[in-house]
């Protein structure tokens, strides 16, 4: 049978004492069987193959239950597909608009599922009222987020604490160009 390629986005490694050494976190990957284990950088960014299951989720599942039992801590994973994340890169809509746009100044922030359509609707409304006055700006995409940050992203009221917060699901934000070099790992 075919394999399919993951990107599995780790939250919450190599922050404080959750030290992970990327040698380890390969060994539990392919402990669960998991093939052509590859990671990039030490921020939880983890490319493999597997056999194709019916629900995504039920991989994530697995691999951050191994992860907690191994590790001793929960570890949220978000997990995208090869073709999904070609289609994460040729939709963004900053980038479709303005070609040209400063790389470094964007970032895609992943969403585990998708919320709940009162939630993204609250969520805009949040955005309005509360961050009218900063130059970031966000588009929203199926089960996940485009965000232009022109200043530090440290200073985005969108921050994953933020964006959980009002869309109650679990989140994980990757730079573009750590996007675009997960890309050529695939």
């Amino acid at each position: 049978m075919h394999k399919v390629t993951y990107i599995a986005l780790l939250r919450g490694i190599n922050i404080g004492k959750r030290r992970v050494k990327m040698e380890a976190l390969k060994n539990i990957f392919a402990a669960m069987g998991l093939e052509q284990v590859r990671t990039y950088i030490q921020s939880g960014n983890v490319v493999f193959q597997a056999q194709p299951l019916p629900e995504v989720s039920e991989l994530e599942a697995a691999i951050a239950y191994k992860l907690h039992q191994e590790l001793g801590f929960p570890v949220p994973v978000l997990l995208r597909t090869a073709a999904a994340w070609q289609s994460i890169i040729t939709q963004n809509p900053f980038i479709i608009a303005e070609p040209h746009l400063e790389t470094t100044h964007l970032h895609a922030t992943f969403l585990q599922q998708m919320p709940a359509p009162a939630l993204w609707q609250q969520l805009q409304q949040q955005s309005a009222v509360h961050f009218e006055n900063t130059p970031d700006r966000w588009q929203a995409a199926e089960n996940m987020l485009y965000l232009y940050c022109p200043q530090p992203y440290h200073q985005t009221p969108f921050s994953p604490a933020f964006l959980e917060k009002h869309l109650k699901v679990a989140t994980s934000t990757r730079n573009w160009n750590t996007v675009l070099a997960l890309k050529k790992m695939l």
